[in-house]
């Protein structure tokens, strides 16, 4: 039989009379870990700050780069709105189109034609003088609405055909009246002939030979209207939701009361380690240890084990034994 017979009663009596020692272990380890457990706190707390510090400069980036997007597209959302607005060819319709041109043509003084070489330098004259015209000017006291110049360019358009012939168009809506419009580019033209003559030493004339005024379905230009007001909406949309958007801002850590800032924290100090508040785990630790330490001494020291050692030490037969109660 190997059985190990220990009495509970007894091993706790023991471990009692060696509260001395219980008391020296809980009291060591208690010191030992106040003591050494502020490192690691410091690094902790440390490792904390740092994160901390990198979660709050995102924050900061991405504050500031939203304000940046906001800014931008607030600027171009005016940019479109401005141009919906007053653009002339975002205020034409596009399944209406007025379309009028007019071509000139110069021609001699008895009405016949020019010499080739000659008309091309007139023509070129006109040209210049037509793609260069004011139309805020030429247009302005017809028109129902006024529109800067730019707008106004982009519906007007010049051509050279042959060397004695000028193509002026002009694209029209509800505020001015395209036809108007190259009438009014044609007598520019037209008070310009004497200096024209002047310059090129040639009497000469122009005149309308073919004059045209349609409406005309424009498709690209509906497609252009709708990808502009699409734009718009597209933008409006992001400005909401930028406006509307809440960052969620790191939490400082704890136990630290103010974070420190990154150009400050050349040697930081945490001040808000407890030695007591660690203590008691050191303590918890010697009373398991001490306890272990004292046990197994009880084993080791415990005079009869086996019925082998009854055997061994007195030498005689063991015929059994008679088991203590407790």
């Amino acid at each position: 039989m190997k059985k190990v017979e220990l009495s509970i009663k007894e091993f706790v009596v023991f471990i009692l009379r060696k509260w001395p020692v219980v008391l020296a272990f809980m009291l060591v380890f208690g010191i030992l870990f106040g003591v050494m457990g502020e490192g690691p706190f410091q690094q902790q707390m440390l490792k904390k700050q740092a994160e901390y510090e990198a979660a709050l400069e995102d924050y900061e980036n991405a504050l500031e780069m939203n304000a940046i997007r906001l800014s931008e597209l607030e600027k171009e959302r005016n940019e479109v709105k401005t141009n919906l607005e007053d653009s002339f060819l975002m205020n034409i319709d596009p399944d209406n189109k007025q379309v009028a041109s007019v071509t000139i043509q110069v021609t001699g003084e008895d009405g016949k034609s020019v010499n080739s070489t000659i008309a091309r330098q007139i023509n070129e004259r006109y040209y210049a003088l037509a793609r260069d015209a004011s139309l805020e000017v030429l247009f302005g006291d017809f028109a129902a609405k006024e529109y800067d110049e730019k707008y106004l360019q982009s519906v007007y358009s010049v051509s050279k055909g042959t060397y004695d012939l000028v193509t002026v168009s002009v694209f029209g809506n509800k505020d001015l009246d395209a036809e108007k419009g190259v009438q009014a580019v044609f007598d520019y033209l037209l008070s310009k002939q004497d200096a024209v003559t002047e310059g090129s030493g040639l009497k000469h004339s122009i005149s309308i030979i073919s004059r045209s005024d349609s409406r005309v379905i424009d498709v690209s230009l509906k497609a252009e209207q709708a990808k502009q007001k699409k734009l718009l909406d597209t933008i409006e949309s992001e400005i909401e939701a930028l406006e509307t958007l809440v960052l969620e801002k790191p939490e400082e850590p704890e136990p630290l009361a103010e974070p420190l800032k990154p150009k400050e924290l050349d040697v930081p100090v945490i001040t808000s380690y407890s030695f007591i508040s660690q203590m008691p785990y050191g303590i918890a630790i010697g009373l398991v240890v001490s306890i272990l330490m004292i046990s197994l001494l009880y084993v080791l020291r415990l005079p009869v084990q086996l019925p082998e050692q009854l055997q061994r030490q007195l030498g005689i037969r063991y015929l059994g034994g008679i088991q203590k109660r407790i």
